[in-house]
């Protein structure tokens, strides 16, 4: 048997080209004062606009408009063709592609794709207040449920419903909080510090306020922050100056700081006061946070040491911020290395028996024949105390002045 060669008749040539996905423009006959504002990234878990919803197998953008609008809602979303979600603040991450399937129906123009938003807004978006009077805003903070950055949290004016930034603040400031924090569209906290781990956030503070739609009031776990301006120091008619330092700098804190001693402490804060001072124009005031159940303590040392193999005497003056009595106890532990501790009880109401600046209150305080043994130097320290309920409208607050220390 013979073997052929086998061949193949090929036909025509044929030429292959890439499929090119049509594209589409985004929707240009808009309801009057309706633009086009670009392409966004949204999740199924977490969407970019949350405050209304719907779908229809016969979406356009005309619809989505009108259904949004008449609610009051400024941004309008349109996604997989047949989805439409609403919302007052245009989303936070641009997307750049996906957005290229057409409305269900119009299939002239884009609706987005998955997880992809072609929005449109009506130019009254939300924004984050820059701060009402007195408050500033220090963005966006997260926050926990089980651990909250700010812990206390207030009963607002008309509650949750009526919430904005200004009431929030205003509640805050009420209180004696430096901090106010609005959350979750109508929620209100306060504090004087950012705890358990709150830290900037970059998104999710995008929920309006219940009581003012134009601006924002955090989100789910987030925290719009804003913090009480620093008062300028007015010029008060200071009390008389009497001594104060001798072996110690800053016995009277007229620098306006601690330094050159050194403020730590534990659910307290400290600060120097102007204007309800003892001696001259300023104090300085520790403050306890409200409770009942916490260890408040707070320590103030010189970094002026006391020269050993000498005998000192220590005057200085214990205050309160006004002749209300105070609801707690506070007491004030004076040490000079391992050389000399005494325990003082802070006064309260008319028992101070002196009245300084600003409505302030004092008592005079001395320790004489302090006696320091051979050795280093050694340093002063101040150790405040509270026990029972304090509260946080300042009335608990212990102020210093006028700390005088020399030699026999």
């Amino acid at each position: 048997m013979r073997s052929y060669p086998l061949f193949i008749a090929l036909g025509p040539a044929t030429t292959f080209a890439a499929i090119i996905p049509r594209i589409l423009p985004p929707a240009s006959d808009l309801p009057s004062g309706w633009s086009y504002s670009g392409c966004y990234v949204d999740s199924v878990s977490t969407r970019a606009l949350n405050l209304a919803s719907y779908a229809d197998g016969a979406q356009t953008v005309e619809t989505c408009i009108a259904f949004c609008s008449p609610k009051g809602y400024s941004v309008a979303g349109a996604e997989f063709g047949s989805e439409c979600f609403c919302g007052l603040a245009i989303p936070s991450q641009v997307a750049e592609d996906g957005c290229n399937m057409a409305f269900a129906g119009d299939s002239s123009e884009v609706c987005s794709g998955p997880d992809r938003l072609s929005v449109y807004t009506s130019g009254s978006t939300v924004s984050v207040n820059p701060g009402p009077d007195g408050w500033h805003s220090l963005g966006c903070y997260t926050d926990s449920v089980h651990a909250r950055t700010f812990t206390y949290g207030a009963a607002t004016p008309g509650g949750f419903d009526a919430q904005t930034v200004a009431v929030c603040t205003s509640t805050c400031g009420s209180l004696g909080y430096k901090l106010a924090g609005v959350e979750f569209s109508g929620e209100c906290f306060c504090s004087n510090g950012i705890e358990n781990g709150g830290v900037p956030a970059t998104d999710e503070c995008n929920m309006p306020c219940k009581g003012n739609l134009t601006e924002f009031c955090g989100g789910p776990d987030r925290l719009n922050v804003y913090e009480v301006n620093a008062p300028t120091p007015p010029t008060p008619s200071c009390v008389p100056t009497i001594e104060t330092g001798g072996r110690i700098d800053n016995g009277g804190f007229e620098t306006g700081g601690a330094a050159p001693w050194t403020f730590s402490a534990s659910y307290a804060m400290g600060t120097a006061l102007h204007g309800e001072a003892f001696e001259g124009c300023w104090a300085w005031d520790f403050q306890p946070y409200m409770g009942t159940n916490t260890p408040r303590v707070a320590y103030l040392i010189s970094e002026n040491k006391v020269t050993p193999n000498k005998k000192h005497k220590l005057t200085f003056y214990l205050g309160r911020r006004s002749s209300a009595t105070p609801t707690g106890t506070a007491k004030v532990k004076v040490t000079v290395g391992d050389d000399y501790s005494e325990t003082f009880t802070v006064c309260g109401g008319s028992w101070c028996g002196r009245d300084g600046a600003g409505g302030s209150v004092w008592k005079r305080h001395k320790a004489e024949d302090i006696e320091i043994r051979p050795g280093n130097p050694k340093p002063v320290l101040f150790t405040v105390t509270w026990t029972g309920t304090t509260k946080n409208d300042r009335s608990d607050d212990v102020l210093l002045d006028g700390v005088l220390l020399e030699r026999d």
